[in-house]
C-alpha cells in the first residue's frame, strides 16, 4: 500500500516557474506528519467507520472520502459506473495511441510516455487527466505522451464525441480555473535523481494565484485517483512552482510523498500541430 504521511522536504536553492525552470538545491531531507489513523494520544481513528459509499466506490482511510474504483466513474457518494472505452474509440478514429485508463506494467508506461532528457532529471514523461467533480466528462486517464505533448491536442482530436468543438477556452474552463474546473491535468514523471523516496511523481497544472491552488485535500484526491490506477510504483506529488512549494511546505499528515527537489528541468510546452 501507500506510504502515508511522508513529506520529503529538500531545501530549495531555486524555484521553478510553470514553464519549466530548473529546480536545483541541497539534498537535505526530513519527514513530518503522523499516521493518518492515529490521534495525538495514539488512539487509532477509523475515518471510514460511518461512511457509506455508493456502488463501485471505496472509502479511503486517510481522508474518509469515497473514491470510484478503477474502471468506474461518477459520483462515489451515490454510484460509480463503467464507462465507454474512450481510448479505444480514439485509437480507432485516429489510427494511433491516445490514452489508457491504467498503468499496470512497465511496458504500458513506456508505450504511453515520451523519453525524457536524463541530464534534465527526467527518464520518462507521461500525462494524465483526473476528475475532481462527479460532473467531469471523462474518467481518470493517462494520455499517450508519445503522440500528444499537450492535453488540449489530445482532447480536440480524440474526444470529439464527448467534447465536440472543444476550444482552448473550453480546456481552461475544464481543468484550469477553480470556478469551473471539473478535472485536473498534469504530468507524471519518472525521475533520474537517486536518493528520493519515490521514482515517480505527478504535477498539477493550475494558475499561480493563491486562491486557484489545490488544497492539500484536493491534491490527495488526485493522488488517490492516480495511484489506484498506477501499479508500477508509488507516486509522489511534485509542486512545480514557488507558490505551490510554499503551500505544500505547510501541509501536515499528507498521506502521500511530497517531493520538493527532484533535480528536474521541465520541458517547455509546445503548440498543437
Amino acid at each position: 500500500m501507500r506510504n502515508r504521511a511522508l513529506i520529503v522536504a529538500l531545501l530549495l536553492a531555486g524555484c521553478p516557474s510553470p514553464g519549466g525552470e530548473e529546480t536545483e538545491g541541497s539534498s537535505s531531507s526530513s519527514s513530518s506528519g503522523a499516521d493518518e489513523s492515529s490521534s495525538s494520544t495514539g488512539t487509532e481513528v477509523d475515518l471510514c467507520v460511518d461512511v457509506v459509499c455508493g456502488a463501485a466506490a471505496t472509502c479511503d482511510a486517510h481522508d474518509g472520502r469515497c473514491y470510484c474504483d478503477p474502471d468506474h466513474h461518477g459520483d462515489p457518494d451515490v454510484a460509480c459506473t463503467t464507462y465507454p472505452d474512450y481510448c479505444a474509440e480514439g485509437r480507432a478514429l485516429l489510427g494511433h495511441g491516445v490514452c489508457v485508463f491504467d498503468i499496470p506494467d512497465e511496458a504500458t508506461w513506456i508505450d504511453n510516455s515520451q523519453v525524457g532528457v536524463e541530464a534534465n532529471g527526467l527518464r520518462w514523461m507521461g500525462k494524465y487527466l483526473a476528475p475532481i467533480d462527479p460532473s467531469a466528462p471523462l474518467p481518470t486517464l493517462f494520455g499517450d505522451r508519445s503522440e500528444y505533448n499537450l492535453h488540449l491536442c489530445m482532447l480536440q482530436e480524440a474526444f470529439q464525441s464527448v467534447l465536440p468543438g472543444f476550444t482552448n477556452a473550453d480546456y481552461l474552463a475544464l481543468v484550469y480555473y477553480r470556478a469551473t474546473r471539473t478535472m485536473i491535468a498534469g504530468s507524471v514523471y519518472e525521475l533520474v535523481k537517486e536518493g528520493l523516496p519515490v521514482r515517480f511523481v505527478f504535477t498539477v497544472e493550475v494558475p499561480e494565484e493563491s486562491f486557484e491552488l489545490l488544497t492539500q485535500a484536493e491534491v490527495y484526491s488526485v493522488y488517490r485517483l492516480l495511484q489506484d490506477r498506477f501499479a508500477i510504483g508509488e507516486l509522489g506529488y511534485f509542486p512545480r512552482s514557488a507558490i505551490q512549494q510554499g503551500s505544500a511546505l505547510t501541509w501536515q499528515d499528507t498521506g502521500m510523498p511530497v517531493v520538493f527537489n527532484a533535480g528536474v528541468m521541465e520541458p517547455k510546452p509546445l503548440k498543437c500541430e
